[in-house]
């Protein structure tokens, strides 16, 4: 058990880590947050910039983000940062949960849908 709770910090820290990244983007995206979400990230609503991101990123065009990830150094360095964390969490998971209970989770959430929606908009899904 003390590994299994091991992994569940690991896990938990990637997500948060991931959550955090997400203001990152959305900085990106958009300009500077509303203070709004920012004191509600601050509150402990960790994943309020995620949720706010895949409604940007629907509405964003997936070539327009795949060039910005091209032309904008910045910006595809912490593309490719999520997308790496996510996979790694993802492949972390795999391994403990094998009847990828946690797997859909993750998949479905909020990081998630963001991950899916950047790695479509650079190609890295098929």
């Amino acid at each position: 058990p003390a590994n299994g709770d091991a992994g569940h910090t690991s896990s938990r820290h990637m997500i948060e880590t991931l959550q955090a990244m997400a203001i990152d983007l959305d900085r990106f995206l958009e300009d500077d947050p509303p203070l709004e979400l920012l004191r509600r990230y601050r509150n402990g609503e960790r994943d309020v910039f995620a949720r706010r991101l895949v409604t940007i990123l629907g509405r964003e065009q997936t070539e327009r983000l795949g060039r910005k990830h091209r032309e904008d150094a910045e910006f595809g360095e912490t593309v490719d940062r999520y997308i790496q964390q996510f996979e790694t969490l993802m492949e972390q998971t795999a391994r403990s949960d094998r009847e990828n209970v946690l797997v859909d989770t993750y998949l479905t959430s909020q990081t998630g849908k963001v991950y899916i929606a950047l790695a479509s908009a650079i190609g890295r899904l098929a």
